[in-house]
């Protein structure tokens, strides 16, 4: 990501020498060499697909990120996994994981992960209060 994020500084750097040359240039002739737009709009160009390109690794990053913070906390999957038998009890937890991880992306985000109970208990009201169950 670091490498991402130094090829748009370096072409964002590259879009404003191009403006700041043209801005700078005092003489009509050299003036007139420098609006020609392709130069700029060739540095715009290169920038903005730097800028895609680094939002697509950032995205990628946190889609990592995501995963990783989903199997650091099995503990929290495997209790909505085995509650989510008592709703749909023709699966197993194998069956149910996928379905449990994004339920727990969603509890832990939501208004029933306390401090005041234990862990099952807040994944328990969560899941009764979950409409979608």
């Amino acid at each position: 990501m670091t490498q991402e994020i130094n090829k748009v500084l370096i072409a964002y750097g590259e879009y404003v020498k191009a403006v700041q040359s043209f801005v700078e240039a005092t003489d009509e002739s050299v003036r007139s060499k420098l609006i020609d737009f392709s130069i700029i709009e060739q540095a715009t160009a290169d920038l903005g697909e730097q800028i895609l390109g680094a939002q697509q690794t950032i995205q990628e990053y946190d889609v990592q990120e995501k995963r990783t913070k989903e199997y650091q906390n099995s503990y929290g999957v495997f209790i909505i996994a085995d509650r989510l038998q008592y709703f749909k009890s023709d699966y197993g937890l194998d069956e149910l994981w996928d379905e449990a991880v994004e339920l727990y992306l969603q509890f832990l985000d939501g208004e029933f992960n306390v401090n005041t109970k234990s862990e099952m208990d807040c994944i328990t009201d969560f899941l009764e209060h979950n409409e979608l169950l």
